[in-house]
Formats: C-alpha cells, sequence, structure tokens
C-alpha cells in the first residue's frame, strides 16, 4: 500500500512538474508552425518578400495556440524576451539582410499613401489574441501578441530609418 501511495505522489509530482515546465516554453524558434502571409495589393514582390521576413521573425519568437493551462507564450515568455537584448539582434540581423535592402528600395518607390500601407500593413502582429478570435488556443496570447507588436513595430520603424 506505501508503495502505491509513493508511485501515485510521483506520478502527480512529475505531472505538476510538466505543466508548470511547458507553461512557460514558448520561447519560439525553428520548428514553429508556419504562418500565412497575405500579400498587400498592388505592391512589388520585394515589399512582400520584406513583410513575410518581419512575420517569420514574429512567428521565430511567439509560439501561437495553446490553452489556459499551458499558453503557447506565457507572461514569463515575455518578461525573459523583454529582459533580453534579443529585440534588438533580431533588427540588426534582419536589416543586414538583402530582403530588407530590396523591400526598401522598392518601398522607397512607391508613392506616400502605399507607403503608409505597406508600413501599417508590417507593423500588424501576424496572430490575433484568443479575446479577438473568441477562442481559447486559436491565436496567441496577450503576451504573445504584445511581443510580435514589439517586433513588427521595431522593424517596420527600421524600414521607416532606412528610407
Amino acid at each position: 500500500m506505501a508503495s502505491r501511495s509513493i508511485l501515485l505522489l510521483t506520478v502527480l509530482l512529475l505531472s505538476v512538474l510538466f505543466v508548470l515546465l511547458s507553461g512557460c516554453g514558448g520561447g519560439g524558434g525553428n520548428g514553429q508552425p508556419s504562418f500565412n502571409y497575405v500579400p498587400i495589393p498592388g505592391v512589388p514582390p520585394a515589399v512582400n518578400n520584406l513583410g513575410k521576413l518581419i512575420g517569420q521573425q514574429e512567428r521565430n519568437v511567439v509560439t501561437p495556440g495553446g490553452n489556459q493551462w499551458d499558453p503557447g507564450y506565457s507572461s514569463a515568455d515575455q518578461a525573459a524576451f523583454d529582459s533580453s537584448n534579443r529585440l534588438a539582434q533580431i533588427v540588426g540581423n534582419v536589416s543586414g539582410t538583402q530582403t530588407f535592402a530590396a523591400g526598401v528600395v522598392a518601398i522607397r518607390a512607391l508613392p506616400a499613401s502605399t507607403q503608409q500601407q505597406v508600413f501599417t500593413s508590417f507593423s500588424t502582429p501576424i496572430d490575433p489574441t484568443w479575446a479577438m478570435t473568441g477562442t481559447i488556443g486559436n491565436g496567441t496570447t496577450d503576451a504573445g501578441e504584445a511581443v510580435e507588436s514589439e517586433i513588427a513595430t521595431a522593424l517596420t520603424n527600421a524600414v521607416k530609418s532606412a528610407l
């Protein structure tokens, strides 16, 4: 009887530990689910390639989905991201790419109203929040959307600065 109690206690402890550790595991990275980039109509391909690159940076960091016990991207993940130098690294890495340079050249040639449309698109997070979709697990958490917004805004500002 005592060994059965110890076994049950061990299983319970391991289950709780798994839930606690997995809840903070939305650090993003390779192997993340892909996202569907919605091209901006009427702009050169280089602009949409840059938009897709910006969205991919968001996806590389933020895990969508999850549930209330195991969020895809938790507030702990957001705190870790915000306390790191990762945003500056992302901006530095992206702004040094050929895709970034070609996108900036193409945006520079667009009328001001179209440029504004591009900036609005680029600075919008790729995932809606669970509250926006009305379904837990469909979209991302508030923390995930906040970090996506930080990344999208920083990269959009880098594009504007390069013009």
